[in-house]
């Protein structure tokens, strides 16, 4: 497929996309299974294409607006992308993709031709986007959620804030945990060899004996050694965080938010396979994703707990009870860059809300020398500080036990942005998602 080809199927699946909610990697999904004659390579630069568009929808609705084009037209989005990101002009547009070639586009009309040649020239300049009122352009957010974060830079400066947004644009990269119940990260290595997989060792990590990145495509789920069990998909940071929940290994856990149970199977691999986690989600489906993962994984220790059952099988008082509550996700848009532009300051004040309840609510779950492992994927400090600092108010017995002053944790390498109410993991400064943690007990 020329590259023509690639594009007009990037124009088809916005136009589709846009009249649905359906998140855009499930969309993606659909699409691609119902035309199985687009081969493999074809469907990278079709992705790339595409979250390329995705990734740069602020320049972009930036450009068009400016040309007072409100409406989503995908090809002229498309097109306006191929400008910004790759230089193109519109002549070389009109002869790559305007040719009347078996798959190009219909020719461009007088109106569009000057919409995108004013694009070209804007972009060439770009002045306007280096002016302090459209900072939130360049750093591809919504202007609101720039100006949500300053309010807050005695949490994190300024400098800090460009530094995580800018790092928020790139994408992610793949990494594994090394199930360490059945295999060492050096058997794994070996193992993935000889699936002609070279995974990089995060040796620069002290703190993780357990994580690999994956350069390039590969179907992981494939793989043999997936299949046996011998390593799970998981972000470095949340191993990090996994690493980070002081567990002993004959505790009693309460996973409360446990998902689809990454967290829990990272635990149980800490803890050696001794002790107790009872694995619970609010949502059974999201939690029956956990069952088949803990047949591959050969874990023991795991209990997974659904919620009309909750009252029923928790009998016993929690050593560690993990509350990894439901958020914004917005540590997580190097990975889902989509979600950004979803996401309303109404949906903010929802998840506070939410969080604290479900902190308030699950208090009473942990023993007397239990603690709370408070935790979000969140870069805001409505999910995260003041979360905790409203909990303390009302709750004036709990404290925050500090991550660097807990005896079976060793932070001395981990760089964290710390204040009195918790620890930030931010994605700039080690590898992955961004996250909050905040360690609370009752005195």
């Amino acid at each position: 497929m020329q590259k023509s080809g690639q594009i007009t199927s990037v124009i088809d699946f916005l136009i589709e996309q846009n009249k649905t909610d359906v998140p855009i990697t499930r969309s993606l999904s659909s699409w691609f299974k119902q035309r199985r004659f687009i081969g493999s390579k074809d469907r990278r630069n079709i992705k790339k294409i595409l979250w390329g568009v995705i990734r740069n929808y602020a320049k972009i609705s930036f450009f068009l607006q400016a040309q007072e084009i409100t409406k989503k037209n995908a090809h002229l989005w498309v097109s306006c992308y191929l400008i910004l990101a790759e230089n193109a002009d519109v002549q070389s547009l009109e002869l790559e993709l305007y040719n009347n070639s078996k798959y190009a586009l219909e020719s461009l009309s007088a109106e569009d031709k000057s919409t995108l040649e004013s694009i070209h020239q804007e972009s060439i300049n770009q002045d306007s986007l280096n002016l302090e009122e459209n900072i939130h352009v360049n750093l591809e957010v919504p202007k609101w959620v720039y100006t949500r974060l300053l309010a807050h830079e005695d949490i994190m400066d300024k400098v800090e804030i460009h530094k995580l947004l800018a790092d928020l644009k790139i994408e992610n990269s793949t990494y594994i945990r090394t199930n360490t119940l059945q295999t060492s990260k050096k058997e794994l290595m070996e193992e993935l060899a000889g699936e002609q997989i070279i995974p990089t060792d995060m040796e620069d990590s002290p703190y993780s004996n357990t994580s690999l990145k994956i350069l390039g495509n590969y179907q992981l789920t494939h793989m043999q050694a997936y299949k046996n069990g011998l390593f799970d998909i998981q972000d470095h940071n949340s191993q990090l965080i996994s690493a980070l929940i002081p567990v002993n290994s004959e505790d009693i856990i309460i996973d409360y938010c446990a998902g689809a149970g990454g967290k829990s199977l990272a635990l149980a691999s800490i803890m050696e396979n001794s002790g107790k986690i009872f694995a619970h989600d609010m949502e059974d489906d999201r939690l029956k994703r956990l069952i088949p993962r803990l047949k591959r994984a050969k874990t023991k220790n795991i209990e997974i707990v659904f919620h009309d059952d909750f009252h029923k099988k928790i009998k016993t008082q929690a050593d560690i009870l993990v509350l990894d509550v439901p958020c914004s996700g917005s540590g997580t848009w190097k990975r889902t860059p989509y979600e950004k532009w979803k996401l309303t300051p109404d949906d903010l004040l929802d998840f506070h809300k939410t969080q604290l309840n479900i902190l308030e609510n699950t208090k009473d779950l942990i023993n007397e020398n239990g603690q709370i492992v408070y935790i979000t994927c969140s870069i805001f400090a409505e999910e995260n500080e003041m979360i905790i600092k409203e909990f303390l108010n009302d709750n004036p017995s709990f404290k925050v036990n500090a991550l660097d002053e807990l005896e079976n944790i060793n932070t001395t390498h981990i760089p964290m942005l710390s204040t009195p109410y918790g620890s930030r993991i931010l994605s700039h400064k080690t590898a992955g998602d961004s996250f909050f943690i905040s360690i609370l007990k009752e005195y």
